[in-house]
């Protein structure tokens, strides 16, 4: 009798942590409700009622076994609803799993899920049925993956999103060096061998390419197997191809560059073989994510260059540097080079500066997806966090600055905590979700993103409040004029 007792005592438990779960999922996801009083207010409705209904079948006995019987069945069915969707979404959407090697119908079931979900086809102004009549004939030729994957980053780059591309296989160009940006001037960054050999070094702006300015030659570079959804944004992306390896091994790349003396040397960089081992004492080995120091007496500095976490804690990291200079009058949050990663790192980095809540923007969703609960719009928001940070704040921004690094920027600009300097942010938002392909994957954007003022940040980014441009004289000087307009505008708020 004990045991009969006991058994059915775990019965109606499971049914509670059963009710309760599909409370929480009926209010969070398909009702879209985001407060959390209701949300766990209905998910424990539904724990109780779930216990309770079960608890008066297992007094009747025999009597109710019909009920039993019913109530079963209907548990039953919605059991079985809510994992055929799960699954049926899975392979609706990641194609997982993945069945079968055939490179036509994965193109197929690719362009299809992009058809339901993809958030942004009259914002790009593309016609994804001509898309589709455009590279199914090159899928049909292709004969290996390689092949195949670069018709599937082709016709992923013509919806022009940073968010929409192919993952694996690796198809970047190799690369000399890589070139990043400084407002609008092209700087090496890291070097390769052939690249020292030749007496490159990182640092150095780039003048041209092959007898051709920077603005000459970077709107002939192609892009499109790595797109983004600006002009400003596509530019950086192409600034680091400028010194991409030739395909013929034998072409030398000629190249103009000015040292931080303000004297120009013209390279010729020719594709040697790197030896075992290899390794450039030249290149600065960025390590720290995050990193801090003391302008002056008054004025600290902060710089975040990611939002995801690599064997670190960003936001431990971040705590540690912020605690450093609470005491200081002024702060500014260097985010120029930072793509993003993860949302909530950012939040918890805003929840520093913010005393009170601040909803900074939402996703909307064209399709009810299991990632996101079967949400319809998902409202993101900052919350205070630890010993807030009361002083002066300015941040600094620049054409790389995408995904939840704009969301980070927005948080503090649109809530009205900060002042942004520098360059409008690169304009990429989209919430991807993977999908598996033979041999590799992709992922393309299933949200957009609105501000609270209903502007969409895809395509068009944060404009700062103060417009930045560099110049090859701040270059020769090692000035920063970015860090000078943000001590301006502190001195100016005394």
């Amino acid at each position: 009798m004990k045991i009969k007792n006991g058994l059915k005592l775990l019965w109606v438990i499971l049914n509670c942590i059963m009710g309760f779960a599909l409370g929480w999922l009926v209010a969070f996801g398909f009702l879209s409700v985001d407060d959390h009083f209701v949300i766990i207010s209905i998910a424990i409705v539904s724990a109780i009622f779930h216990g309770y209904l079960w608890i008066r079948i297992l007094k009747g006995e025999k009597q109710q076994l019909s009920i039993r019987k019913i109530i079963l069945g209907i548990q039953l069915v919605i059991v079985i609803f809510i994992a055929g969707l799960y699954f049926s979404q899975r392979l609706t959407y990641q194609n997982i799993p993945l069945i079968g090697n055939q490179y036509e119908k994965s193109f197929r079931k690719l362009w299809q899920a992009i058809n339901k979900a993809y958030p942004y086809f009259e914002l790009k102004g593309v016609d994804w049925n001509h898309t589709h009549d455009k590279y199914y004939p090159l899928v049909l030729d292709v004969v290996n993956d390689q092949e195949y994957y670069l018709v599937i980053a082709h016709m992923l780059g013509e919806l022009k999103d940073a968010h929409t591309d192919v993952i694996t296989p690796n198809l970047d160009k190799r690369l000399y060096a890589s070139v990043i940006n400084l407002g609008d001037l092209a700087i090496v960054d890291q070097i390769g061998y052939s690249a020292e050999m030749a007496g490159l070094r990182p640092g150095m702006l780039m003048l041209s390419v092959n007898g051709k300015s920077i603005e000459e030659i970077v709107p002939e570079i192609d892009i499109s197997l790595n797109e983004a959804s600006t002009p400003w944004a596509r530019k950086i992306r192409a600034y680091n191809q400028l010194l991409a390896v030739p395909e013929d091994e034998n072409e030398v790349l000629i190249v103009t560059v000015m040292d931080k003396n303000g004297k120009e040397v013209e390279l010729e960089i020719q594709q040697l073989r790197t030896p075992s081992g290899w390794f450039s004492g030249f290149n600065v080995q960025k390590i720290k994510a995050v990193s801090f120091e003391e302008i002056n007496d008054e004025i600290g500095c902060i710089r975040v260059d990611r939002l995801w976490n690599n064997n670190d804690d960003i936001v431990s990291e971040f705590d540690q540097a912020l605690n450093e200079l609470m005491d200081m009058q002024g702060i500014i949050l260097d985010l120029r080079q930072n793509g993003g990663g993860d949302s909530r790192i950012g939040e918890k980095i805003a929840g520093r500066f913010l005393d009170q809540s601040f909803t900074y923007g939402h996703d909307e969703f064209r399709r009810r997806l299991f990632k996101f609960a079967w949400r319809n719009s998902v409202n993101y928001s900052v919350k205070p966090r630890g010993n807030i940070y009361q002083g002066k704040l300015a941040v600094l921004t620049d054409y790389p600055v995408m995904s939840s690094a704009e969301w980070l920027v927005g948080a503090l600009i649109d809530s009205g905590r900060a002042i942004s300097i520098g360059r409008v942010t690169g304009g990429s938002t989209g919430n991807p979700i993977q999908f598996s392909l033979p041999g590799g994957k992709v992922r393309y954007s299933t949200a957009a993103f609105y501000r609270p003022d209903g502007r969409l940040v895809e395509g068009q980014g944060y404009s700062p409040d103060i417009d930045i441009k560099w110049t090859i004289e701040d270059y020769i000087l090692g000035i920063d004029p970015d860090i000078q307009a943000a001590l301006d505008w502190m001195e100016a708020q005394k």
